[in-house]
């Protein structure tokens, strides 16, 4: 039976989430979505949808067309309101879930909340859609974003040569990410504020040979609650300076059963696993524009994230493990430069220094790591009328050139990803 996870450490959940919407151009300026102002900001902050009404947005990655999004705009001149509605092609949930090796090194927890999912395939694509709904409330902008994930299987089929309700094919099982959102914009748009939930459940029932279907993992509650902040300080026209924090604390819990090999008939409790996550997030930054049509764009700050592990053996003491990671200083730059009227270009780079420790608290034992996580990015904005398409290039097409052209085999692709965006005004 395939293995697959479905819990551990969401590092950085909320300054990663900055991979979302048209996430090519922050990307490629260094990650840096809590900085600038564009359309990804509406996963963050989503009542800035009103910034960006009637607008087509399509997602590239994976050689795959990954989400198209769509911006209406409803309502009187007077009193409009905005409503984004986002479809994914099967885009994959899971992934962003990693599995943590910290705690497989202490040989702790089943697995560290893996759920044995008979189709690890067919749960983890799953994405059903994201809504975003703005207005505006007195003089500031009023948003909601909720995304739902969701997927489910069940096989009733009988196997020959099982004897009545004894069938190994009988499973039950789902998985559910509901993803709530509000947000608002203060102070003439100089204030974004947001506080989120994200609620998982699943299900995972099977026989084993075992007369009836049973709780093979069974949830007991897991959910995660953050809450994101940013300022904007304009010093002068060039120099804008901005303030950010992020919060984030999570809680998961599972149980796991097995059958008594003495007697089928009876579901022992084997295990109780219990997680939790807290991730703090703190920067300042800065935008520049030295020139018409130059923007820099700089972050520094502090990320700490800890998860801390509880497992159970059912009659046993309870053993406890921890990852803690504290990320001081981090660096984001990034620069979005015109070359020609319908083309800018792009650089950015991000630098993680990671200060990272293991601990298993029942043992005293420590492992402890200390090394900088970093990645540089290339980019190109095209523009054409009411047309923008972004791209995250690869190095190796300059490195390397064109050489399809000349019938060189080349598996390099040109664009890592791309976003498409058409104003329809």
């Amino acid at each position: 039976m395939k293995k697959i996870a479905i819990f551990t450490t969401m590092l950085l959940i909320i300054s990663v989430m900055s991979i979302s919407a048209t996430e090519t151009r922050v990307l490629t300026m260094g990650d840096n979505n809590m900085l600038l102002l564009d359309e990804a900001n509406i996963f963050l902050f989503p009542s800035r949808i009103s910034d960006w009404p009637n607008l087509v947005t399509g997602e590239f990655g994976n050689d795959d067309f990954a989400k198209l999004g769509i911006h209406w705009k409803f309502g009187t001149k007077e009193k409009p309101w905005y409503l984004a509605t986002y479809f994914h092609n099967n885009s994959p949930e899971l992934p962003g879930m990693w599995y943590n090796p910290f705690f497989n090194m202490f040989g702790y927890g089943q697995s560290s909340l893996y759920v044995d999912f008979d189709d690890p395939t067919f749960l983890a694509s799953n994405k059903r859609m994201d809504l975003v709904y703005g207005r505006k409330l007195g003089e500031n902008m009023f948003g909601v974003h909720f995304g739902m994930v969701h997927s489910s299987r069940r096989n009733n089929d009988i196997v020959p040569g099982y004897v009545g309700a004894n069938n190994d094919s009988k499973d039950d099982e789902s998985l559910g990410i509901y993803k709530f959102k509000v947000g608002f914009t203060l102070n003439e748009g100089l204030l974004d504020l947001s506080a989120g939930m994200n609620v998982i459940s699943f299900k995972d029932k099977d026989t084993d040979d075992s007369p009836a279907a049973y709780d093979e993992t069974k949830s007991k509650g897991n959910r995660e609650i953050s809450f994101m902040a940013r300022s904007f300080y304009e010093y002068s026209p060039s120099y804008t300076f901005i303030g950010h924090i992020g919060l984030m604390y999570g809680k998961y819990e599972a149980e796991y059963y097995d059958k008594d090999p003495a007697n089928l008939s009876t579901i022992l409790l084997v295990e109780t696993d219990k997680y939790t996550n807290s991730v703090v997030d703190l920067g300042i930054g800065m935008q520049y524009i030295p020139a018409p049509n130059v923007l820099a764009v700089i972050d520094f700050g502090l990320r700490y994230d800890k998860l801390k592990g509880e497992f159970t053996p059912d009659g046993s003491a309870t053993n406890e493990a921890s990852a803690k990671d504290v990320t001081f200083p981090y660096f984001k730059v990034g620069v979005d430069a015109d070359v020609f009227r319908w083309m800018d270009v792009r650089l950015g780079a991000t630098s993680y220094w990671d200060n990272t420790s293991n601990e298993d608290i029942t043992n005293n034992s420590e492992f402890v790591r200390r090394n900088p996580d970093n990645e540089t990015y290339l980019g190109f904005g095209f523009h054409w009328n009411r047309l923008h398409i972004d791209t995250q290039t690869d190095p190796s097409l300059f490195l390397r050139g064109f050489e399809f052209i000349n019938g060189a085999d080349n598996n390099e692709d040109m664009n890592v990803r791309l976003s498409i965006v058409y104003e329809m005004m």
